[in-house]
């Protein structure tokens, strides 16, 4: 095929069932492949395409040795939706200069059918539909488009095609014949009213038919390369923060030109993990008074979209300054140690948010590092895949895979984590895990030293939380430059509904002392502020004198505390490491005594584990003069190590 720019460039998309994929297909989106052609392109030839019905499933079929996708009844409906993903980046956020889209349907009803999408003014926009004669035989219709968008918004996804009739409508293959305007394509993280890492080297990439020249201007500064393997990048030296607005293009000899504007230079932080890092700024209890103050143009914030879950980018994401309508659907976790950080340094500060609710670490750890081998998760996602309703991004690596790498190799500050509830049944192997994968993401954003704020798991009565916040305080310890942030005092903030339970929540409302903690994290040991106590009490050593525990802690700030001033609660004692009884402590100086009358030898303390433990609530008080709490933790003495 000839490679001039006047010749229209071949998408074929063929649908077809992907063997290896049937346990996903059953429940979400069914895969089909998306067949490129593109001259001499590094873009591939196997990229996916997902169809699916509306709010519904679609099931593979068999008609007259055609393999072909049924549409399946969800709800009372007057019709029927086939959603489409576009899985290569020329036929999206705009670049289409034309298309052709072409539908194979089993001619069965008589039914209006149409084709909808979001179009470059990002509206939405139903081409007229044609009239299905109910012939009985296979036809097809060809739409002819020169105005989509194709950026995921569309129900989430890039386009869909209506059949006007509540039946089983059946449908073969669609083709798209495209005439893309630029081969240079660049990521969604480089926008307008972004921010870029100071003192750190900054990358700035994309993607291009090979040999296509690219001439990026920033600061003064002239870089030039030539795509090589359907990618290129430049490389601008070290900056200092720098408040006031400038701007950047970025040109490609195929005629592409972006100009980005109002850029500054400063600190990023990538706010990564599932529920309670996705939760919004305008869901939280201290949400509203936050948003109404949010007016920062010194702090920038970027989500990476979750309907690259099902797509690829560019979607046209772009950065937005701190204000009430942005504020409001950022991180509120994230928000809050951002605010605090700007308004302590001054500096201009950038959120990154790339979370996504009820996800496992294992979908955001990249293939190398799950070749490392991790038992128990197999075995869980071997039993996983024989639920029709496994969800399809808590399978291996595709949250990394498809929202992670987009904003890789981005140059960061640190990075923010709150996740673990979804791995709360494998804390052993999470402590092998998670440090690996931090390591294979210090190395993808090309800084080993990378730091890394997480956040501990929240006050609730479950079975294994305990044993999971214990790995993770073990991790905060042997995880080089990671830092962790406790949350077991926060207070029982949502109505779980049945109106008589006592359990903590699993996503607490109260969001701005965690994001303070992890600031004052970040405060002490990034921005070296002194003399500031940043942590609450982690025990460190367990000693026995006189029939009596006796522990002591790091981070006891201006002394040990109880926090609301009454006796220390929360503490059990064992005299064999296994059976463990509740016990009596006090605060002596900078140590915690503990003790109890059934047991006259003890081995062994645990605090704040009652979830583990089968009781209904868990009530802890240990703290520091700072206000801080102490980590949960179960400790052995020294000689029983």
């Amino acid at each position: 095929m000839s490679t001039e720019k006047n010749n229209p460039n071949r998408f074929q998309l063929i649908m077809r069932i992907e063997t290896g994929l049937k346990w996903i297909c059953k429940s979400l989106l069914f895969v089909a492949t998306l067949f490129v052609v593109f001259g001499r392109t590094a873009y591939g030839t196997n990229v996916e395409l997902h169809v699916r019905g509306w709010g519904s499933n679609n099931k593979p079929v068999e008609v007259e040795g055609r393999s072909a996708w049924q549409s399946e009844k969800w709800q009372s409906n007057t019709h029927r939706h086939f959603y489409f993903d576009i899985q290569n980046p020329l036929l999206k956020n705009g670049n289409p200069e034309s298309l052709e889209i072409t539908l194979s349907y089993l001619d069965q009803f008589k039914a209006p059918v149409s084709l909808q999408y979001i179009d470059r003014t990002k509206k939405f926009k139903s081409v007229k539909a044609f009239q299905a004669t109910g012939s009985g035989r296979w036809e097809a219709h060809t739409w002819k488009i020169n105005d989509a968008l194709f950026n995921s918004e569309c129900g989430s996804h890039d386009f869909r095609i209506t059949f006007g009739v509540d039946a089983d409508i059946v449908i073969e293959e669609c083709s798209i014949l495209a005439k893309p305007k630029f081969s240079t394509i660049l990521p969604d993280v480089f926008s307008s009213d972004m921010v870029l890492q100071r003192e750190a080297m900054i990358p700035v990439w994309g993607l291009a038919e090979d040999g296509t020249k690219i001439t990026v201007t920033f600061a003064g500064k002239t870089k030039t390369t030539r795509a090589k393997a359907g990618k290129w990048e430049v490389v601008f030296h070290p900056m200092k923060a720098n408040t006031q607005p400038q701007q950047m293009t970025i040109m490609g000899s195929d005629g592409y030109k972006k100009v980005l504007s109002n850029i500054l230079i400063g600190d990023i932080y990538l706010a990564a993990g599932q529920s309670n890092m996705e939760m919004k700024l305008k869901e939280v209890v201290e949400g509203e008074e936050a948003i109404r103050d949010s007016h920062n143009p010194m702090l920038r914030l970027f989500t990476v979209k979750k309907s690259l879950l099902n797509s690829v980018p560019p979607l046209g994401t772009v950065w937005k300054i701190s204000a009430p309508d942005s504020s409001a659907k950022i991180s509120a976790v994230a928000y809050f140690f951002a605010n605090e950080i700007q308004k302590k340094t001054g500096i201009p500060i950038g959120i990154i948010q790339c979370a996504f609710t009820a996800t496992v670490t294992e979908t955001w750890t990249g293939p190398s590092v799950l070749k490392a081998g991790f038992p128990k998760w197999e075995n869980y996602l071997s039993a996983a895949r024989k639920n029709p309703n496994y969800p399809r991004q808590n399978t291996p690596s595709r949250l990394y895979n498809r929202m992670l790498t987009t904003v890789m190799p981005f140059s960061l500050k640190g990075l923010l984590w709150y996740q673990g509830e979804g791995n709360n049944s494998r804390p052993e192997e999470q402590k092998k895990l998670f440090p690996l994968m931090m390591e294979d993401w210090r190395q993808q954003f090309r800084n080993e030293n990378l730091p890394v704020f997480f956040v501990q798991l929240p006050r609730y009565e479950n079975k294994n939380w305990h044993a999971f916040r214990c790995a993770q305080l073990e991790i905060s310890k042997t995880l080089p430059n990671s830092f962790l942030a406790i949350t077991i005092d926060l207070p029982r903030d949502w109505d779980l509904g049945d109106g008589k339970s006592v359990r903590h929540p699993v996503h607490p409302a109260t969001k701005k002392a965690i994001g303070h903690r992890l600031a004052l994290l970040a405060r002490a040991n990034l921005y070296h502020e002194e003399d500031l106590v940043y942590s609450g009490p982690v025990v460190e050593q367990m000693t026995v004198n006189s029939g009596r525990a006796v522990l002591t802690f790091s981070h006891v700030g201006g002394g040990l505390v109880a926090l609301d001033s009454k006796p220390l609660r929360g503490f059990y004692i064992s005299f064999d490491g296994e059976n463990f009884e509740k016990a009596e402590a006090k605060i002596l100086g900078d140590t915690v005594t503990v003790l109890a009358e059934s047991v006259t030898a003890p081995v062994a303390v645990r605090y704040a584990s009652g979830g583990d433990m089968g009781l209904t609530d868990l009530d802890v008080n240990l703290g520091n003069t700072a206000g801080l709490p102490a980590s949960p933790f179960t400790i052995k003495s020294v000689s029983e190590k």
